[in-house]
């Protein structure tokens, strides 16, 4: 098996520079956008603010991570897209959990005027750090949604599942003479003459 090739030192170095520079650019574009949102805060501000906190909590996992591999030495290069997706995929994530927690949670008729931009921001952030477990956690509320019981299998009338339980005729015809075959023989079957014989 052939060794993944470390990232550079010097590569290593402006990765890092780009983890800086994106936590700055992440943090000041959250407060920018809780700081310009008005108390009537619309959809899209929300919106918004869910998806600079969820790519802010996500950052901190990439950069945590970062940083471990690069204290061990054992940062590779083909991680690099990884860390880079990575705020993207906590953007995303956090943006359904948002749309999954809104459908649920909130009564029909509350406007976004009534909800905790702290609470919304520090979810999505929460989100976006812990992706794994809200994706396992999105994936058990789909399952409790979608859950069927019993489904085709509690039906009385169901298809077969292969072809040997399938009625009616063989996938596989069989031959109309097998008798005239030369090297078959059938103990017992007498071929009828054919007409015109």
């Amino acid at each position: 098996m052939a060794t993944e090739e470390r990232l550079s030192a010097s590569a290593t170095l402006v990765f890092g520079i780009y983890l800086v520079v994106l936590a700055l650019a992440l943090s000041g574009a959250v407060i920018f956008q809780m700081q310009r949102m008005p108390r009537q805060a619309s959809e899209l501000d929300l919106v918004v603010l869910v998806l600079l906190a969820g790519a802010l909590g996500s950052y901190v996992h990439a950069a945590t991570s970062f940083t471990s591999y690069v204290g061990n030495q054992r940062l590779h290069k083909s991680w690099l897209w990884w860390y880079i997706l990575r705020p993207f995929i906590g953007s995303a994530l956090a943006l359904i959990f948002y749309f999954v927690v809104r459908a649920g949670f909130v009564q029909n008729g509350s406007g976004p005027e009534n909800l905790n931009l702290f609470g919304i921001a520090g979810l999505a952030g929460l989100t976006g750090m812990f992706s794994k477990q809200a994706t396992d956690k999105l994936r058990e509320v789909f399952d409790n949604l979608f859950s069927v019981k019993g489904g085709d299998d509690a039906r009385a009338d169901k298809l077969p599942k292969s072809d040997d339980d399938a009625p009616g005729p063989s996938p596989t015809p069989a031959s109309t003479t097998p008798a005239t075959q030369p090297g078959i023989e059938i103990p017992g079957y007498q071929p009828s003459p054919l007409r015109g014989e």
